[in-house]
């Protein structure tokens, strides 16, 4: 690993492109040099994105009050989906899916329910969102949930 930052400085001073792609070249041939956890085995590094996903949404992850959090747990999530790979985004869509399905904080509901739209995610989070029970869902918070089941409902099945 020494050797590579030495390399890394040498080629910096040449040039900050040139650099900056030394760098991406040799961190692509170290990440992809990895060993794959085999089926069934678990990664040391697994993160639970139910937790993630919820507390980014709930300002708990971020340490920001939830009158303050504004759109900022939001974009964590995109940042979050965006950064990960193909397996860690089913990951992230069957922990969206069982926000919708499972809590009872129907404001975090309805940003899962916002995200899953803007992202395009169809796999278990549509029949989570279509089997949601409205009549559970706290009247202060009915009409918000409702409208974005259906914008998202009304999007899947137009495209």
């Amino acid at each position: 690993m020494k050797f590579i930052k030495v390399v890394l400085s040498a080629v910096r001073q040449k040039g900050f492109l040139i650099g900056r792609v030394a760098e991406f070249i040799i961190k692509w041939m170290f990440a992809s040099h990895q060993p794959k956890p085999q089926r069934g085995e678990e990664r040391a590094d697994t993160v639970d994105y139910y937790k993630e996903i919820y507390g980014f949404l709930d300002g708990t992850k971020l340490n920001i009050p939830r009158e303050r959090l504004d759109w900022r747990g939001y974009s964590e999530v995109l940042k979050l989906y965006e950064r990960a790979t193909i397996d860690e985004r089913r990951e992230i869509t069957k922990a969206m899916a069982r926000i919708i399905s499972e809590s009872t904080d129907w404001e975090v509901v309805a940003d899962t329910i916002h995200l899953a739209y803007h992202l395009d995610v169809r796999e278990e989070v549509k029949n989570a969102i279509e089997r949601l029970d409205i009549t559970k869902v706290d009247t202060e918070w009915q009409d918000i949930v409702k409208r974005q089941r259906k914008i998202y409902i009304e999007y899947i099945t137009s495209t």
